[in-house]
């Protein structure tokens, strides 16, 4: 199946219109046009087969056939320190391939970067969303700090924080058995240098449980990626 997206407010009773990026793509890079079959989601569980009916000035689709996916749980929130946007697109890319609902990045100490625009993170997790064959758009939120991290509970019940070796292995505390039933799952990276003493203090504070990815030193996106590998085998 080839997938692609239109935005929810673009969807009708009988009818999808695709946005000017979905367009170009469609009918420049794959050559489809009028009465080919299209695949579309809405990234909120929608999933339609279409029919291309109108290619200019806009690209509408006619429905043929409509479901709700079910949205996989638990919904497992990947929250990280800043870095460089390449390594953070990486970040997004992957986890939304390996099920991940929800990314936070926020400012923590150690990262020297910050910028509040999501809509270069989107156009990264839409990418990746069309790819993966998935049917709910991962959520995005940027923090300039801790304080509003913390401040905006999501109510996530098993609270996650990779800090060092000292620290149980992830897997262990992610188990069948532990996620089991579970709604919500939230796992927090520190950027480059990892979190102070303070965060770290913070963090207990808040519920997280520390954990560790083993004896190595990983990068940001490597521990990102490898504990969304870890936890999204749970996730169905």
């Amino acid at each position: 199946m080839e997938l692609f997206y239109v935005r929810p407010e673009d969807v009708s009773e009988h009818e999808l219109i695709l946005d000017d990026f979905e367009r170009k793509h469609i009918l420049s890079a794959l050559r489809k046009n009028i009465n080919d079959p299209l695949w579309v989601t809405d990234g909120q569980g929608g999933l339609y087969k279409g029919i291309i009916r109108q290619t200019a000035p806009r690209l509408i689709v006619e429905i043929a056939h409509r479901e709700q996916k079910t949205e996989p749980r638990p919904t497992v929130t990947l929250a990280c320190g800043f870095i460089k946007q390449n390594r953070m697109d990486f970040i997004l890319e992957k986890g939304t391939e390996l099920g991940v609902g929800r990314f936070v990045f926020f400012r923590s100490r150690f990262a020297n970067y910050f910028s509040p625009n999501t809509d270069r993170l989107y156009k990264v997790v839409r990418q990746a969303l069309k790819q993966s064959l998935r049917f709910y758009l991962p959520e995005i939120k940027v923090y300039s700090d801790l304080d509003r991290f913390f401040a905006d509970d999501s109510g996530e019940k098993t609270r996650l924080v990779a800090i060092d070796s000292g620290y149980p292995l992830l897997r262990t505390l992610t188990d069948g058995k532990a996620l089991k039933g579970e709604s919500s799952v939230i796992i927090a990276i520190g950027p480059e240098g990892g979190f102070s003493a303070e965060e770290i203090e913070r963090f207990n504070n808040n519920g997280y449980k520390g954990f560790s990815l083993g004896p190595q030193r990983l990068r940001t996106e490597t521990a990102a990626i490898a504990a969304a590998a870890i936890v999204g085998q749970y996730i169905h």
